[in-house]
């Protein structure tokens, strides 16, 4: 249509602001879009992922182009991994906005099949998969996962062996030679577990969702949505035998993860994060911990 008034009337977003200030970020989020990634763990999938963009803004710039927002959560590769579909999304922001610097966020529920145990039987799981990417004259990028999990808590099983051995007349001289071989009793709960790898782009190719979700299968005990009565009893029997705080959770994960990541960059950054939602308690409990890769291998060859 023909316009009335000069092209710079209708550009409001390019206006000068009244108070010319920069401002850190312009935030676009409560926004879902479809997202293709690829992983050992999925495959090539595609799925609804709750996005969060952030943009830095010019002092001498009113506001930022949504429309151009949208256009860059658009067009995107097929069969890349998340944190570089994560990348590339603040990568076109950033160009499209003419800004410094652009930061995006996924989170976006997927489902994965884990046979169970004892019946061999599929079931299909929710996990969280997670990416953050950050674009300018640094890039950063970062994958992770969530899972639900369940623990048992180490300390009534004390108390639960003292009160079997009063009552059966049993003779243990050592705890030890029991707790952990067989399941004692003591309360038990859902919780989440989340970890998350970042760095350079160039340090990321060999982290993916697969490891991650191998690393939560060794460190801690998944939840099932399939579950017959034989695998049911599994894993009851193997939570309580290896019962966890959670704790015992974020640094048996770290564990793992500096195992997975033998020869990556020791630049790297881990962030694990594990909740207990409290079965015997009102409130619940979260530990989390946030270090790098090599400051984690030089603690464990502390405490060895």
């Amino acid at each position: 249509m023909d316009m009335m008034f000069p092209a710079t009337v209708y550009d409001v977003p390019s206006q000068t602001p009244r108070v010319a200030v920069p401002l850190n970020r312009v935030t676009v989020c409560n926004q879902k879009i479809e997202v293709p990634f690829a992983d050992d763990l999925f495959g090539s999938v595609s799925a609804l992922f709750d996005v969060r963009a952030d943009v830095t803004l010019r002092r001498s710039q009113r506001g930022i182009h949504m429309s151009r927002i949208e256009q860059a959560f658009q067009d995107q590769k097929q069969g890349l991994p998340i944190w570089e579909v994560a990348l590339g999304i603040a990568r076109r922001i950033a160009e499209v906005q003419d800004q410094e610097g652009a930061v995006v966020s996924l989170s976006g529920d997927v489902i994965v099949r884990r046979d169970t145990n004892v019946t061999s039987l599929p079931s299909y799981n929710r996990v969280v998969v997670l990416a953050k990417a950050k674009a300018g004259a640094t890039e950063e990028a970062g994958l992770g996962l969530e899972a639900t999990i369940m623990t048992a808590c180490p300390c009534m099983q004390a108390y639960a062996l003292d009160d079997l051995v009063r009552t059966f007349g049993l003779s243990v001289e050592n705890p030890a030679d029991v707790i952990g071989k067989v399941p004692i009793a003591t309360h038990s709960q859902k919780g989440t577990v989340t970890a998350m790898v970042s760095g350079a782009s160039g340090d990321l190719r060999g982290v993916n969702l697969a490891m991650l979700y191998d690393i939560f299968g060794k460190a801690t005990h998944m939840t099932s949505e399939l579950l017959k009565r034989p695998d049911e009893y599994e894993m009851v029997r193997r939570v309580h035998r290896r019962p966890q705080f959670v704790e015992d959770v974020v640094r048996d994960v770290l564990s793992e993860l500096s195992v997975k990541l033998e020869g990556q960059s020791s630049a790297l950054s881990l962030r694990v994060k594990a909740a207990s939602f409290e079965s015997i308690h009102g409130h619940d409990i979260e530990a989390e911990c946030e270090l790098g890769l090599g400051e984690l291998g030089r603690f464990l060859t502390e405490s060895q």
